[in-house]
């Protein structure tokens, strides 16, 4: 009996422009990336007929999203060509907030899995294909830093928010107003948001709602 033959999956190395890779930066952050949309365009232009695929729990009717023990989900990402019923091993991606930090699952939104989503596609192609493979070596889960859970007191806190918000946008100013009356239930009307929050909602700001703003998915 013949072996069965292997599939054949494109390979993309060397295919990504270094003249689209942007910096992503915010707060303590700096990364490389190239834009998701540019990504998917130069692999249905090299290798036509893969599409991405997030693989449910359980079948088509499952839930997109994994859970691990500890709370957090994960989509299980695979590239897939119909029209050859070729597909990918899949590839677990994290949902995770702006600092990249896994999200309990009772604070997922629909935002959060689409972001997982076409970061995950970008992971996938890079272990696949070997598109942009460079940038993602250097995301090593081994060599991660765990994040300091301390907080600053309001005082440093308000300086390092008002640091950055000299370096925003009269649009994202906005946007981040916006977000923090959302996410912290200011009553509306209010005038001095900041005045308005707790020591730990300020930290919140600055680690979290500042870089989502900033490394924002276009």
């Amino acid at each position: 009996m013949a072996a069965a033959k292997e599939p054949s999956y494109p390979n993309l190395s060397g295919l990504a422009d270094p003249g689209n890779v942007s910096t992503k930066k915010g707060g303590a952050f700096s990364a490389e990336y190239i834009n998701w949309a540019r990504t998917l365009q130069d692999i249905r232009e090299a290798a036509p007929g893969w599409f991405p695929e997030a693989v449910p729990v359980g079948g088509l009717d499952g839930l997109l999203t994994h859970f691990a023990p500890d709370g957090s989900c994960y989509l299980m990402i695979r590239w897939h060509k119909p029209s050859e019923d070729l597909a990918t091993p899949c590839i677990p991606h994290a949902i995770m907030d702006a600092r990249y930090k896994s999200i309990p699952k009772d604070k997922v939104s629909s935002r959060d899995i689409a972001d997982g989503f076409v970061r995950g596609a970008c992971k996938a192609a890079a272990a696949h294909f070997g598109y942009a493979w460079q940038m993602w070596s250097k995301d090593d889960p081994m060599e991660r830093d765990e994040v300091e859970s301390g907080m600053d007191n309001r005082t440093t806190v308000m300086k390092k928010i008002d640091g950055m918000k000299k370096k925003m946008s009269k649009e994202q100013l906005a946007q981040m107003s916006e977000l923090v009356r959302q996410q912290f239930k200011v009553p509306k009307g209010t005038t001095r948001i900041s005045e308005a929050l707790s020591v730990e909602q300020l930290n919140k700001v600055f680690l979290e709602v500042i870089p989502a703003v900033l490394m924002e998915v276009k």
